[in-house]
């Protein structure tokens, strides 16, 4: 398909889009969904080989991780989760459980100003979260801009998570200087 016939949205007519498409989602269709997600990610070299993940917490109306860092936790991987600050800086620090994470202004979980953080370059693996995806790994999140600045030199494997509907090949966004793609996009099927 050559680039003139993908229809072309803005950021934000996209995640309007992707919002409707998750309401429109079955709870079963949801559960059927991720659970294939798992399966994938939980068979996938990159997981397996990686010692330490990165994921969110997820809020309602993304993918539960809860879950994968259950499950990564139960192999012996260390886990860690992003704490953002001011100026889209972002760290992430070892889960230590929801007990030891607070809610911020957003309804996000996070870890404490002193928790565990983790460099950089120890991190193995990141989940990476978004909206939609092309094919090529380009991403649209929620607009903050956090991790694209954190993948910038970001030197591990990059893998996303998403339902078909989160994917195409027909819809396409315009790339910023800063956007960074992942390396691998797990779809759910059913």
């Amino acid at each position: 398909m050559t680039e003139e016939m993908k229809t072309i949205l803005d950021k934000k007519a996209i995640r309007d889009r992707t919002f409707k498409y998750w309401a429109a989602l079955s709870e079963v269709d949801r559960i059927a969904l991720q659970a294939d997600i798992y399966a994938q990610l939980f068979t996938n070299e990159a997981f397996i080989q990686a010692d330490t993940i990165t994921t969110t917490i997820a809020h309602p109306g993304e993918i539960d991780t809860k879950p994968i860092i259950d499950y990564a936790l139960t192999v012996g991987k260390k886990v860690y989760v992003p704490k953002t600050y001011p100026k889209r800086k972002m760290a992430f620090a070892k889960y230590q459980g929801m007990d030891a994470l607070q809610k911020t202004k957003f309804g996000i979980y996070e870890p404490t100003a002193d928790a565990d953080f983790i460099e950089k370059d120890a991190i193995d693996l990141m989940l990476v979260p978004g909206l939609f995806f092309r094919s090529d790994g380009y991403r649209v999140g929620h607009g903050g801009g956090f991790y694209d600045i954190f993948l910038a030199d970001y030197p591990g494997t990059k893998i996303a998570l998403a339902f078909p509907g989160m994917i195409s090949n027909e819809v396409t966004f315009e790339i910023d200087d800063f956007d960074m793609p992942v390396d691998q996009i797990i779809v759910g099927e059913i």
